[in-house]
């Protein structure tokens, strides 16, 4: 069919295409990516530092008031008000384990890894015991991608505690890491028997496990769920496992329970959309790709996904304008060039 424009497009690939279009988008946009790092501990939360202020006014020699007025500022990412007092309480106080663990976890959020590496270290000298300061030091190297050396510090610290949840779970980060699933698997297994409500380990397995298309996925994201009933991160990847495995009804389900947590959520109204268009609902399709679109206006999958069911619609023009519009923003996005029967730039 030639169009206006010039451009011929062959029906039958764009409906491969759309097919094709469907498979990617079931990879692309992960809510979470499950990156190997912890969150700190987060204890000041509701604290009023207006109350602080005043007690650190009338008492401006006590080091336990500035230590939790720079967990405050920690806490809502102040970074350089936190460094500040807690320079002030190193002066006051430099033996308390728990002020160089805080010190360090100031430089680790502003990633100065040295720096939070040799406050970790001075704790130790202190208390070479202290199993919260070796599980730091051991994310610490995970993130620099020392790997053995994470997998001795952690196993240091379970040597004195062998029931550290976290322990096993930074293992079961560095497995995974390395690319040893197995090991990984283990871990976090051992992770949820030592700690019943391990949201963290229950979201790592339901991922490996879903990677292998195994069922078993799904009890482990319903285990995160019970612990977090709105973790829009479970919703997602559970919702994406179904739709890996072809559930398009349960996929949908969670999709939806997705939106209604976020209405803005880009990825839950894409892949609904890439699910409708499969199904061949094209009209809901379009309503999904342009609420994701109203979201990421430049999203150039969705506009491309737009076209395709413009295109099975039979309003060829429209589809070819998407089509174009898509690579205005993308110039080498091949499905786009494919369905204009354009030719795909080659890379050397």
């Amino acid at each position: 069919m030639q169009t206006s424009h010039g451009f011929v497009i062959n029906i039958h690939s764009i409906l491969i295409i759309g097919w094709m279009f469907f498979f990617v988008s079931c990879n692309h946009g992960k809510v979470s990516e499950n990156s190997s790092s912890v969150p700190f501990d987060s204890i000041s939360k509701n604290l009023d530092v207006s109350e602080l202020n005043l007690k650190i006014a009338h008492d401006s020699t006590n080091p336990n008031l500035y230590f939790q007025r720079a967990q405050y500022f920690l806490d809502h990412h102040r970074l350089n008000e936190a460094m500040m007092d807690m320079s002030r309480v190193l002066k006051l106080d430099s033996t308390k384990p728990e002020y160089l663990i805080t010190f360090s976890d100031i430089y680790f959020a502003g990633n100065h890894t040295g720096k939070s590496k040799d406050a970790l270290e001075q704790c130790l000298k202190i208390d070479p015991s202290n199993t919260k300061a070796m599980l730091k030091l051991a994310e610490l190297f995970l993130y620099v991608k020392k790997h053995e050396q994470a997998i001795q510090m952690i196993n240091a610290a379970l040597k004195i505690n062998n029931n550290l949840a976290l322990g096993y779970y930074l293992k079961g980060l560095t497995y995974k890491d390395v690319g040893d699933t197995a090991k990984a698997i283990s871990s976090f297994v051992t992770a949820t028997e030592q700690n019943p409500d391990d949201y963290l380990s229950y979201s790592e397995l339901g991922m490996l496990f879903a990677n292998r298309k195994n069922p078993l996925a799904v009890q482990y994201f319903n285990n995160a769920l019970r612990i977090e009933p709105k973790s829009e991160e479970i919703y997602y990847n559970r919702g994406k496992y179904y739709q890996d495995n072809q559930q398009w009804n349960l996929a949908k389900s969670d999709y939806l329970s997705l939106i209604r947590l976020n209405e803005a959520s880009v990825n839950a109204h894409y892949n609904l959309g890439a699910i409708l268009l499969v199904e061949n609902k094209l009209d809901s399709a379009q309503i999904e790709f342009a609420a994701a679109l109203k979201s990421r206006p430049n999203y150039v999958e969705a506009i491309f996904a737009q076209g395709v069911c413009l295109k099975m619609k039979g309003k060829v023009q429209e589809a070819v304008n998407e089509f174009k519009h898509a690579l205005t923003l993308q110039p080498d996005f091949k499905p786009a060039l494919e369905a204009l029967n354009l030719k795909v730039p080659t890379h050397s």
